[in-house]
């Protein structure tokens, strides 16, 4: 004959620590990770006014149809970005349009670049784009191709 296994109630004590650790626990990692996004927080961006190419050169590297009349930098609180408009001049769909620009410092010395695509842009039609910049010491930008596939 079998015995019947006793009922096993939980300990309201164990139950109380574990709820204890799991708290512990919980805002050590929260600490942890405070102090970590502290620590490797980027630096402020430098305030030196940035400037755009005054005449966008729109035929580097182009594909024929397209240009950018006009860009201009904005300025997030995350970072900086060239923002401006892609025309499709031509009678072709273009799936994507990308953009490439030349990062320049205050001494015109090329520092970095920066790259936006444009999708699905239509023929006749304008879209709009933004390209980040994360060079710092990048205060003028040019065009260097727009190419569209």
């Amino acid at each position: 004959m079998t015995q019947p296994l006793p009922k096993r109630s939980l300990n309201p004590s164990l139950l109380g620590a574990g709820a204890a650790l799991l708290a512990t626990l919980a805002l050590t990692i929260g600490t942890i990770g405070y102090f970590v996004v502290q620590v490797f927080r980027p630096s402020p961006l430098p305030q030196v006014p940035a400037q755009s190419n005054t005449q966008p050169n729109s035929q580097a590297g182009s594909s024929v149809g397209l240009a950018v009349p006009h860009f201009d930098w904005k300025t997030l609180p995350q970072g900086r970005n060239l923002v401006g408009t892609v025309k499709n001049q031509s009678y072709r769909s273009y799936a994507y349009v990308k953009v490439e620009f030349d990062l320049l410092d205050d001494q015109g010395q090329k520092v970095g670049d920066a790259m936006a695509i444009v999708s699905g842009l239509e023929p006749q039609k304008t879209g709009e784009f933004e390209a980040p910049v994360v060079f710092d010491r990048a205060v003028k930008a040019q065009i260097r191709a727009i190419n569209g596939f």
